[in-house]
C-alpha cells in the first residue's frame, strides 16, 4: 500500500474509490486505466458499484437476452441477436472485469464493492422517508421512473457500506486502514495519470478537498432533502447547509468516521452534495480546501458535457503538461 507525506513529514495511507452504476465501455476502460495507474503507484483502487439494476431480472432472463436479442432488419423482419448487430447485454460487473483483464497494467484482482438499494434501505431505514419525499412530494422524474436509485444522491451511505466492511478479509482487502479516501465518478476526465493528481496533494492535510464549496441558495432543488435531525446532529447554525461538487473529492479518515457515525448510529441523512461538505465545514477540528485552479478544466460541473471528439482535442492541447486537469462529465 502506498503512503504519502503530510506536511508534518509523516506517511499517510490512501485509497481511490471509483463510483459506478452502469459504466459505458469507454468508462470501463477509463476505470481500468486508473486501476493500473494506482497499482503501479502502490495505491489501493476499489470500485463502488450500485448493482441494483443488475437484479431487476433473473440470471436466466439476462442470459436469454444475450443469446436471443432480436434486431429489426430493414425489411421489417427480425433475426437473432447472435449476429452481433446489437450490443451484448452484459452486467456492469462483467463489463468492468473484462476491461480490467484487457488493461496490461492490472495484474491483481480489482475489488468491486457491490451493493443494492435494498441494502441501503436495510442498513439505513430512515432513507425510506427521503425516498418517499423524492417520489411523492418532489416527484423527481429519475426516481419515479426507477431510472435512478437512492445511490444517485446518497453517496455517503454507499461509502459507509464499504467503510464498515473494509476490515473484512473476505469483503475487502484485509485489515487495512486509510488516512485519506479519494472518491471520483467514472465519467471524470483526467488529462494526466491519476497518480499525478494524488501526488499534487500529498502535502495537503485537509479533511476535505473539494471544488465549488458554498452556502446553498434558497432555490437549490435539493435543499429539503434531509432527515429532521440533520441540523441538530451536525451542529448547523441558522440551518445553512454548505454544498460542493462531488465529481472528485478527498476525505480524511476523521471525516469518514464522522459521516459513518452520523448515518449509521444517529440516522442522519442528507443529499450528499451537502452532507459531506456541511459536516466538514461545521466540525471545528476539520479543515476544508479547494482544488488548485490549474487542476480544474472547463467544464467541471454537474451538467458539463464533453464528447469523445472534444476529449481527444483537450488531450491534444494538454499534451506535454505535467499538471493534472479535471473535467466533468465525459459522456461517452
Amino acid at each position: 500500500m502506498s503512503t504519502v507525506s503530510s506536511g508534518s513529514g509523516t506517511k499517510k495511507k490512501q485509497v481511490v474509490i471509483c463510483r459506478c452504476h452502469d459504466p459505458s465501455p469507454a468508462a470501463a476502460q477509463r476505470v481500468a486505466r486508473w486501476a493500473a495507474d494506482c497499482e503501479s503507484f502502490g495505491v489501493d483502487f476499489i470500485v463502488s458499484l450500485d448493482n441494483t439494476h443488475a437484479f431487476r431480472e433473473s440470471s436466466a432472463e439476462r442470459r436469454s437476452k444475450k443469446r436471443k436479442r432480436e434486431v429489426a432488419t430493414s425489411d421489417g423482419n427480425f433475426r437473432c441477436g447472435a449476429s452481433h448487430i446489437s450490443p451484448p447485454a452484459v452486467s456492469p460487473t462483467y463489463r468492468l472485469q473484462r476491461a480490467f483483464a484487457a488493461e496490461q497494467g492490472v495484474t491483481k484482482t480489482v475489488v468491486i464493492h457491490r451493493y443494492t438499494e435494498e441494502e441501503l434501505l436495510k442498513t439505513f431505514p430512515r432513507l425510506k422517508d427521503l425516498q418517499r419525499y423524492l417520489i411523492e412530494d418532489l416527484k423527481v422524474r429519475e426516481m419515479v421512473s426507477r431510472q435512478n436509485t437512492l445511490a444517485w444522491g446518497f453517496h455517503v451511505e454507499a461509502l459507509a457500506l464499504w467503510w464498515q466492511k473494509k476490515n473484512s478479509p473476505y469483503k475487502m482487502c484485509g485489515k487495512r486502514d486509510y488516512d485519506y479516501v479519494w472518491v471520483l465518478e467514472d465519467d471524470v476526465g483526467i488529462t494526466t495519470s491519476i497518480s499525478t493528481l494524488l501526488e499534487s496533494y500529498e502535502n495537503e492535510d485537509a479533511d476535505l478537498i473539494t471544488d465549488g464549496i458554498k452556502q446553498n441558495s434558497t432555490d437549490w432543488y435539493w435543499k429539503e432533502v434531509h432527515t429532521q435531525n440533520f441540523f441538530a446532529e451536525v451542529g448547523v447554525e441558522n440551518k445553512k447547509k454548505v454544498v460542493s461538487k462531488e465529481h472528485v473529492q478527498r476525505l480524511s479518515c476523521k471525516l469518514m468516521e464522522k459521516l459513518c457515525f452520523l448515518s449509521m448510529e444517529r440516522g442522519v441523512h442528507c443529499w450528499s452534495e451537502a452532507f459531506t461538505s456541511t459536516v466538514a465545514h461545521c466540525t471545528k477540528e476539520m479543515r476544508v480546501v479547494g482544488f488548485q485552479p490549474q487542476h480544474l478544466g472547463d467544464p467541471f460541473k454537474w451538467n458539463g458535457r464533453v464528447s469523445e471528439e472534444e476529449w481527444e482535442k483537450i488531450l491534444a492541447e494538454e499534451n506535454g503538461s505535467t499538471d493534472p486537469k479535471l473535467y466533468h462529465a465525459l459522456k461517452f
